[in-house]
């Protein structure tokens, strides 16, 4: 699979900066000192009573709300895209024929270009994600968090009323195999703050892995 995402929105966009009709001059400047992005809104003004409107974004190939994930043999996480377009324009109201026209010559005009901007980009592109490494280390450290989040819930659950230097052992019914070092705790009540120092370590080695000991340090 090709990682190409940045490189059809760098195409897309220098695609769109060359063709596109008259009227949108200032959104074209700023879109070509811009960096390459998944979301172009063109106003098309050439005077001040005709208008149209081109919307030009990325979306999954189901549909506008969707993406499509995908998971390839190597376990790298990968999203799929496609280059969508819509026009839009004011609900003008009676108008002299003259004016009519004119807004009917802007909106056929960027009409066309729409569709010539999805002939010019109708594949399927691909972002690289996550791959499979990274995704690992991403599930270390979640389940570490989740780990941490345990033992100090445990805490704060047990500690009220602790002394300076007392300990205590709470049984925590989660994995905490992935706490691999002090867990500092901060509890606040009544405009105090109290402090305690939590380890697994010692479940661990006596084969309680879920036993937490903790201690109450100095405010």
């Amino acid at each position: 699979m090709l990682n190409n995402y940045g490189e059809t929105l760098s195409a897309l966009n220098a695609f769109v900066i060359l063709n596109a009709p008259a009227g949108a001059e200032r959104e074209l400047q700023r879109l070509d000192v811009m960096e390459p992005c998944d979301y172009i809104n063109l106003e098309f003004r050439p005077s001040q009573d005709i208008g149209c409107q081109l919307y030009i974004r990325t979306e999954g190939p189901e549909g506008r709300y969707g993406n499509t994930r995908i998971e390839d043999a190597d376990g790298n996480l990968w999203y799929a895209y496609r280059v969508k377009c819509e026009v839009s324009w004011s609900s003008w109201g009676a108008s002299p024929i003259e004016v009519t026209q004119r807004r009917l010559a802007l909106m056929t005009e960027v009409t066309r270009f729409a569709c010539e901007v999805e002939r010019a980009f109708p594949d399927i592109f691909h972002q690289l994600s996550q791959t499979s490494a990274e995704r690992d280390a991403q599930a270390v450290r979640n389940a570490k968090s989740r780990a941490i989040a345990a033992v100090e819930s445990a805490v704060l659950a047990n500690a009220k009323g602790m002394k300076v230097g007392q300990t205590k052992s709470v049984v925590v019914g989660t994995d905490v195999s992935p706490v691999d070092s002090e867990v500092l705790v901060e509890r606040k009540e009544g405009g105090r703050t109290f402090k305690y120092s939590a380890s697994v370590e010692h479940g661990f080695r006596t084969g309680e892995r879920g036993l937490v000991y903790f201690m109450r340090l100095e405010a």
